[in-house]
């Protein structure tokens, strides 16, 4: 599409609804490829037209269909099943929140003073290694 000519949005999103009436057009961006412009333009014209907006939902949904329906067809594998309940399912790993976000507990290390012995560290087999707790139970 020249720059000089004035885009017709609804005769666009009927092209591209059709366009995917065909089975093997799959890929949104290659509508925007064989139409001559760059694939982010769709979203500019989504913008810009309602209806437009409307027909380019519809594409995606077919889009995702597809590709969906391809990959189960294919004998897929759990994470591919997990990862389609994920992302259109909703589906959540038990630690996810409502925001999403991870909720593992935070563990805080305390550091207390660590006296050393005087004058009797003890030498563990490993004579790199000194003991340098008061309590016999750390030392082997």
């Amino acid at each position: 599409m020249a720059k000089q000519d004035k885009i017709d949005y609804e005769k666009l999103a009927d092209e591209l609804i059709e366009w995917f009436k065909v089975e093997e057009n799959i890929y949104l961006k290659n509508f925007a490829i064989q139409k001559g412009f760059p694939a982010r333009k769709i979203s500019e014209y989504a913008n810009k037209n309602k209806y437009f907006e409307e027909k380019l939902a519809l594409a995606k949904d077919i889009q995702e269909s597809r590709l969906v329906n391809k990959m189960i067809g294919n004998n897929p594998s759990p994470p591919f099943i997990i990862f389609l309940l994920k992302n259109i399912a909703g589906w959540r790993d038990r630690f996810a929140d409502e925001k999403g976000e991870k909720n593992i507990p935070t563990i805080k290390l305390v550091l207390t003073e660590l006296k050393p012995k005087k004058n009797n560290c003890k030498r563990k087999e490993n004579k790199d290694q000194l003991n340098l707790f008061d309590d016999d139970e750390n030392s082997e």
